[in-house]
């Protein structure tokens, strides 16, 4: 098993067999009473590219961290089965793409400048380079649909973005009206920009480098301008 290039997928059974089937190279598959959140956190997670949890989701918009995905119990190692976003934020994460194949994981409270505070949030912090993540309640019949194409397109070389919007795309000619928006325009990527190279971040980067360069030469520039006139109200003495 390369570890370098192993998915991990959680515990839907049609969906994530549907999605294991499309993605090239070995799998790890936790599925039913094997998929527990001990099981989870047992595993060498910085190791996976790819995770994908077809679990059911629980957001929490008056206490943010105890939003959670809902995995199997493990009272052996004392996990409940509640992964919420505290933990998440600790997992060592180092994956290039977290599927959250799961109700409301993009949604959370508004926390100003920092943003939403949700479990997509909760995975960037910990280290994913990218999340797709729901906005409202998912139908199990087309998210199914539409991560089978979705991972499909990855395997056939399509960007994380243009994977997922190809896959919409697919649904809506293969299933006509039946394709209603609610089904599938939910789920949406987001990226995180520092790890991506987002050249706006850049570009603030610089900017507060910028900021930095001409304190200091203000600092210095005071500091003179301090001493000399110390020195001469000393002269005038």
């Amino acid at each position: 098993m390369s570890s370098a290039s192993t998915p991990l997928h959680f515990p839907i059974p049609q969906e994530v067999v549907g999605a294991a089937e499309t993605i090239r190279g070995s799998n790890r598959v936790l599925l039913d009473r094997d998929a527990t959140e001990g099981a989870f956190k047992a595993l060498p997670l910085s190791e996976y590219r790819s995770i994908h949890l077809a679990v059911h989701g629980v957001a929490n918009a008056e206490f943010p961290d105890r939003a959670a995905l809902v995995l199997g119990s493990s009272p052996a190692s004392g996990e409940d089965g509640l992964l919420q976003v505290r933990e998440i934020r600790d997992l060592p994460l180092r994956a290039e793409l977290v599927t959250l194949s799961a109700c409301d994981t993009g949604t959370g409270k508004l926390l100003g400048q920092e943003g939403i505070a949700s479990l997509e949030r909760a995975f960037l912090l910990a280290g994913s380079k990218a999340v797709i993540a729901s906005l409202w309640p998912a139908d199990d019949t087309f998210t199914i649909a539409l991560m089978k194409r979705m991972y499909q397109h990855l395997a056939d070389g399509a960007d994380k973005g243009a994977a997922l919007r190809q896959a919409k795309l697919d649904l809506l000619k293969e299933f006509g009206e039946q394709a209603l928006p609610m089904y599938w325009a939910g789920f949406v990527l987001i990226l995180d920009a520092v790890a991506i190279g987002d050249p706006t971040i850049a570009a603030v980067e610089r900017i507060l480098s910028d900021i930095n360069d001409r304190l200091q030469e203000f600092k210095s520039w005071f500091h003179n301008a301090w001493y000399l006139a110390t020195a001469g109200t000393s002269a005038e003495q």
